[in-house]
């Protein structure tokens, strides 16, 4: 299995003001997740009992554990309330077909997060990671909540007031480069 991550930073204006690209490591109960859910569509297995419904994005102000298979949401940098959302409506599909979306494709898992003007304004915006729920942070429980994946951005994001920031999240079962 490969992850994929995709952020993109617009200006007020619409115009993209940065683009990163970078690979996610995928945690273990992410893992888990995926195998019940194979093993669930070909028989004999389990449901997935979790549902990986928000995305968090963290600061280095919350100095982020480096990923790694164990990580759960204590791990991600600081994680305020207005960082942690559910993902946007139809999210997580599969083949998505958003064209801004670099990292999709067929059997390509997506979730998609955005953090419009005004939304989650911070000049340090290092992590995401994908989770169960929006109701907790850290800060204010939910601390050792499982994460489906973690990543740490390879450049900073310095999101302004005016500015919207969208990232995509892609996992591939297929090692094919994604």
């Amino acid at each position: 299995m490969r992850g994929r991550v995709t952020a993109l930073l617009y200006d007020e204006d619409g115009s993209l003001a940065q683009r990163l690209e970078f690979s996610n490591l995928i945690t273990t109960a992410g893992l888990g997740h995926y195998m019940d859910a194979v093993s669930d569509s070909i028989g004999g297995g389990s449901t997935p009992t979790l549902v990986y419904a928000a995305m968090a994005l963290g600061t280095t102000a919350g100095t982020p554990a480096a990923p790694n298979a164990a990580n759960d949401l204590g791990d991600v940098g600081l994680v305020a309330a207005a960082g942690l959302r559910n993902l946007d409506s139809g999210y997580p599909k599969v083949n998505d077909t958003d064209t801004e979306n670099t990292g999709k494709g067929l059997e390509v898992f997506t979730y998609k997060g955005t953090y419009g003007p005004g939304v989650y304004t911070n000049t340090d915006v290092s992590d995401v990671a994908i989770t169960t729920t929006a109701a907790v942070y850290v800060g204010g429980g939910g601390e050792t909540d499982n994460i489906l994946m973690h990543a740490e951005f390879d450049t900073i994001i310095n999101k302004t007031a005016g500015q919207t920031l969208v990232v995509y999240v892609n996992h591939s079962l297929i090692d094919d480069g994604v």
